[in-house]
């Protein structure tokens, strides 16, 4: 690869990077990120804005990470084209910006990758160890992360075809100490806004539902892999890097893992783009060997070629990602006013459309959350709810008679506060996307 074709796509990589430094300052709203946020804060107290910072780290180094292995199996032009994929996949400009631990279960994967090719490469065993670090972390992040070690096993099955003592330890740790990690991080935890409450918030199940009677399944699994991980660019590029690789076990094994899980954690694919996170490093090591095949072939114009898929690699890429980085900032204000209002040792009593930790969240404070049928099934409001915190996206909301024998009006807001609508891009990141109307209130017992 020449010198202005690196210096062309670092120059867009930058750009990626600049529209993340913008989405860290976002409010957070995403339900998943408060849950990671409230868990972490009962292990060491630290600011939100901190955590946030954090995923990004992960990302940067997961960065770093890819290209080394990329550029070490796969050659330095199909490393580079890496990096414009994974920079601009939406998922990653919208999860990198956001505490969740997909971005850390990615690096850790990612430096598994790494310290085992090199420990192949050179047989020290310091770099075994740190696979083995990096091995243990990555489903200690997410424990969907195992599905990871099916075309790791694969790689080492390739480089050393036998089983040892060093293989049985690198392939159980990663199990065993995860699983005790979930037990704790799942059980430990006092705050009730803890999420996993159930077997239904596991996400897997219903296989006969969407694997075979939902052809609407396989179009919203086709929606985020051409739209949300490599755009419809990168999708092409994609499927020539399949047949270019066919003969990859560690790639081909990729695509049976992507399979397995999809196929495993249904509802948690069908609901939530994150569960497809995971499958991002092998996709752009594939439409980047697809794409540097075509640009093997092309004889003229090659720079101009280059910068316009960039620039609509990078239009399409953004045009996606901000329908995820869309924000509800009503949490946030709600949960200023609880902590203004409320003592520390307070229960909240959270009235929602839908039951989101965001309030607790940014209030500090412990509680229940209800939806709106709690209002209109009059259910009994527990003695220990010393407040009572609403919060619906709608301008006209009706206080209900049996709250107003009980409860004063200590404080009520109507206003833009809700989530975005799409509007572009553009106007999107310049802040002129109109929010849904939003009515907070907080109440306290006569």
């Amino acid at each position: 690869m020449d010198c202005f074709s690196k210096w062309t796509i670092s120059i867009f990589f930058v750009f990626t990077l600049l529209i993340r430094l913008y989405a860290i300052q976002l409010p957070v709203w995403n339900t998943k990120e408060a849950f990671q946020i409230d868990l972490s804060r009962n292990l060491k107290k630290q600011i939100i804005r901190k955590f946030i910072v954090l995923s990004f780290i992960f990302f940067l180094l997961g960065t770093v990470l890819l290209y080394r292995f990329t550029s070490g199996h796969y050659g330095e032009n199909i490393a580079w084209w890496t990096l414009v994929f994974w920079g601009n996949a939406p998922l990653l400009l919208t999860y990198s910006t956001q505490f969740l631990a997909e971005m850390g279960m990615l690096s850790s994967f990612l430096g598994t990758l790494y310290f085992i090719s090199q420990y192949f490469n050179t047989k020290r065993y310091g770099y075994y160890w740190a696979a083995l670090l990096c091995g243990i972390a990555t489903p200690a992040f997410r424990y969907y992360g195992v599905f990871l070690f099916l075309p790791l096993l694969f790689y080492w099955w390739k480089h050393a075809p036998k089983i040892n003592f060093r293989m049985i330890c690198f392939f159980i740790l990663p199990i065993i100490i995860p699983y005790l990690w979930l037990r704790y991080s799942l059980t430990a935890v006092e705050n009730p806004i803890t999420m996993h409450q159930n077997y239904e918030n596991w996400h897997w199940g219903m296989w006969k539902l969407y694997l075979w009677d939902s052809p609407f399944y396989y179009e919203i699994m086709f929606t985020r892999f051409s739209q949300y991980i490599l755009t419809y660019i990168g999708f092409g590029f994609f499927i020539i890097g399949i047949l270019l690789n066919f003969r990859d076990l560690f790639l081909v094994s990729s695509l049976l893992m992507m399979v397995l899980s999809m196929g495993i954690f249904t509802v948690g694919h069908h609901n939530h783009e994150y569960y497809q996170v995971k499958f991002i490093p092998f996709l752009v090591i594939l439409a980047s060997s697809g794409t540097v095949y075509i640009f093997g072939k092309l004889k003229y114009l090659k720079r101009s070629i280059l910068v316009t898929i960039l620039t609509v690699l990078f239009c399409l890429s953004l045009g996606q990602a901000y329908k995820l980085l869309r924000y509800d900032s009503s949490g946030k204000v709600l949960g200023k006013k609880l902590a203004l209002y409320s003592n520390p040792t307070d229960k909240i009593l959270m009235i929602q459309d839908v039951p989101d930790p965001v309030v607790l969240i940014y209030s500090q404070r412990q509680g229940w959350l209800k939806n709106k049928s709690f209002l209109q099934e009059k259910m009994k409001i527990p003695q220990e709810a010393s407040l009572l915190g609403i919060r619906f996206v709608f301008s006209q909301f009706v206080f209900p008679d049996f709250l107003k024998n009980k409860y004063t009006v200590l404080w009520q807001e109507s206003g833009p506060m809700g989530r975005q609508h799409k509007c572009g891009a553009i106007k999107f990141f310049f802040g002129n996307c109109h929010h849904d109307t939003s009515t907070l209130m907080i109440l306290k017992p006569h």
